[in-house]
């Protein structure tokens, strides 16, 4: 049976994952009102009625026009997502109970990834955040771009994947084994 940490780690995994695969998809990381214009990693919409253009339209048109530090949040977001995804696979098979629970290695993969991860999307956000605020003056108020809902969701998203490693961090270190002699041991090696 899948302890507590376990079944807390994959909720906020799976909390991580939804927030951050809706940030990635979404045009809405900066805004500017002015000209109403949203641009997000993969995407920008534009005019009145928001026609979006997506990095694969016009043989990568946009994709080729975006700066070296847009291609950068692009790689480490995506990146970072992706690890995410073969740690809710391997989560999921630990919170079936599929592996011994005497067995703490899949929760200290697990851990590894998740911190792999959101250390790789934090960074794209980041790395977003600062190069937005000196190309376009970007910030949270004001009349020229701002940063709108995807953005923070990608934050939220990166905090949940934080809060899902403490729990699997949790589970390494409070999790016990009993030894052959019947008596629980830590993890002495």
């Amino acid at each position: 049976m899948a302890s507590k940490f376990v079944h807390s780690g994959l909720f906020f995994l799976t909390v991580c994952l939804i927030l951050c695969t809706i940030a990635l998809i979404a045009p809405y990381w900066m805004v500017n009102p002015n000209i109403q214009e949203n641009t997000g990693l993969y995407a920008m919409c534009s005019g009145t009625r928001h026609r979006c253009y997506w990095f694969f339209e016009d043989d990568f048109a946009w994709q080729k026009a975006r700066d070296g530090w847009h291609k950068s949040c692009q790689g480490l977001y995506t990146a970072g997502l992706a690890i995410l995804y073969v740690a809710m696979l391997i989560a999921c098979l630990l919170s079936c109970s599929i592996t011994s629970d005497d067995n703490l290695w899949p929760a200290l993969v697990i851990n590894s990834m998740v911190s792999l991860a959101y250390l790789l999307m934090g960074a794209g956000i980041v790395v977003f955040g600062v190069k937005a605020h000196e190309h376009f003056n970007a910030a949270m108020h004001g009349t020229a771009y701002l940063f709108t809902w995807a953005y923070f969701t990608g934050i939220s998203g990166v905090l949940a994947g934080f809060l899902s490693g403490v729990c699997y961090s949790l589970e390494r270190c409070f999790t016990r084994t009993k030894a052959d002699d019947g008596y629980l041991r830590g993890d002495v090696y």
